[in-house]
Order: C-alpha cells, then structure tokens, then sequence
C-alpha cells in the first residue's frame, strides 16, 4: 500500500512591497478528531470517490517548525480523492506555502499531492508539487502546470519516512505575463537549506485561491 502523511499545518503567508508587512492568509493544522472525513471541517471535493482523506492521529512533528506538533495530520492513499479548500488572497508581492510532510511509500512514476488552483477553475494547477521513489530513495519534485510542461526533480537523496518541511515561494513580478517566479525549498532539520529550485511560471494574476491536496500517490 502506497501511503503517506502531508501538512499538519498548510500555511500561506504574504508578503507586500515591504518585508515588515505580512499576513496570514491561510492556515489549516487538521485540528480535528481522527477519523473525520476532511470534508466535514470545510475541504471539498474535486475529483475521485474512493479513499476518502480522514484526519489521522498524531500529527507531524519538526524541530523548530511554529506550529509542529499541533493538530493532527491526514493521511493519502493511492487513487483517491481530491480536495480543496478556499482563501483569498493578493498578487503583489510573494505568498510562502509551507506544509510538513512525511512520505512512507511512493510509485516510480511519481505524481504530485499538492498545488494551487485559482477561483475560476478546479483543474487549471499550477506550483505542483511531486513526490516519486527513485531507486528505492525518495525525491521530490515541481512544475510550473502539467507535467507536460516538465517536472523538475530533486536527486533521490531524501529519506522515506522521514519529516521533511517544504516551504513554495511565489513571486508576482510586473515586468511582462510571464516572468512569475517560483522558488521551492526542502528543510530536512531546524533552519538548514537542503535545496532550492527556481522556475519561471507564467502570470496568473488571480493565483492563488485555492490550495488544493492531491491524493495521487
């Protein structure tokens, strides 16, 4: 069974012209009992009808991450449901999307559990985010909408099992519609950058809306 455990916390935060200007748009700790459907505390449903996603105890846990060990987590298993759930947000600045996530198992061909989608559309993702095993090592990966457009992975040097925070930087530049950047940045322990990747994406000026879970692996 190819399982695993992502954001006890979902937080995304933006940041204005200045960086003493921030706010929290977004935060979701799965604060509930265990054994809730994630529909029943405002997530909705987008696609699929089987393995429905349940709040599962315990959280996850990070040294140093705020809000580690609040909540509980919900736990992804293969051909399942998506979800989502909805906020508001600007496009000036840069919004951070962290969450924490541990991956037990993954397939080979690798797929993506998490994204942003805006409000007019419940299929247009885009700062997709991918998990796959890579020789019996986990990697993660990103692209800017379908893997049509190219995945960029991560080498396979990451550890199943292991809780891992992941914090999606995504930059609203005004130079053209298509030079939005998007900066990724895997944490394996306190503060420490294990990688960083950059992509240029194209300008979406209502993104984001939405954070949507993707239960693909």
């Amino acid at each position: 069974m190819k399982t695993f455990y992502i954001i006890v916390l979902i937080l995304l935060i933006n940041f204005g012209a200045k960086l003493s200007f921030s706010q929290v748009l977004f935060d979701e700790n799965f604060n509930y009992p265990a054994g809730d459907s994630i529909g029943a505390h405002g997530w909705n449903w987008n696609t699929g009808t089987t393995n429905t996603i349940l709040v599962t105890a315990p959280g996850l846990s990070y040294s140093g991450y705020p809000l580690s060990g609040i909540g509980n987590s919900c736990r992804l298993r293969n051909n399942g449901n998506d979800a989502y759930k909805g906020f508001t947000a600007d496009s000036i600045g840069a919004i951070y999307f962290s969450f924490m996530v541990k991956v037990d198992s993954a397939k080979s061909a690798g797929d993506y559990f998490a994204a942003l989608i805006p409000p007019t559309s419940t299929t247009l993702y885009t700062a997709r985010f991918y998990a796959k095993d890579s020789l019996g090592g986990l990697a993660f990966g990103l692209s800017k909408s379908t893997g049509a457009g190219g995945i960029f992975y991560t080498g396979g040097n990451y550890t199943l099992g292991t809780t891992y925070v992941v914090v999606i930087k995504y930059i609203f530049n005004t130079g053209s519609t298509t030079d939005d950047v998007m900066n990724v940045y895997i944490f394996s322990a306190g503060c420490r950058l294990q990688s960083r990747y950059h992509l240029l994406l194209d300008r979406l000026p209502e993104l984001p809306m939405k954070a949507l879970l993707e239960e693909l692996l």
